[in-house]
């Protein structure tokens, strides 16, 4: 929200024209925005459902259809709440934004508020340490997987 305070009208102009807001919906469909899966505006309300569970502490462990997860909470590294995760049976590590390949948490492009390089280092030190031996797999969010 301090974002937005400062930087709300650049970053909404912003997000316009990154998202296709202007662009027709029709037939063959719309600009996609990840998560929300339209634009936004003010008063617009989400699809999303509210949350059901609530992953308090790194390290905790979920099972979703048969499918474990282990949990590292990485707040105020990217957004004030966010995590990544570990799949222990595919060897495959969530990162999130965590690590990408364009480093946009330090400084970011959009002209967001520079993220705690201190906090995004700890975390990066963090996973290697739980989950570095074993993973053989990263998915960064918004890029390449890692191999």
């Amino acid at each position: 929200m301090s974002e937005n305070v400062l930087l709300g009208n650049a970053m909404k102009r912003r997000a316009g024209y990154q998202f296709g807001a202007a662009l027709p919906r029709n037939e063959f469909g719309q600009v996609d925005v990840g998560l929300a899966k339209a634009y936004l505006g003010i008063g617009d309300a989400s699809s999303l459902l509210q949350p059901n569970l609530e992953i308090t502490k790194t390290g905790d462990k979920l099972t979703i259809d048969g499918v474990d997860l282990v949990f590292q909470l990485t707040p105020n590294a990217e957004t004030p709440e966010e995590l990544t995760f570990y799949l222990p049976s595919k060897k495959v590590f969530f990162v999130a934004e965590l690590a990408s390949h364009t480093l946009h948490i330090v400084l970011t492009p959009r002209g967001a508020k520079t993220r705690d390089a201190k906090a995004w280092s700890g975390y990066l030190d963090e996973a290697i340490n739980l989950f570095g031996q074993d993973a053989e797999i990263v998915l960064p969010a918004h890029t390449w997987p890692v191999l």
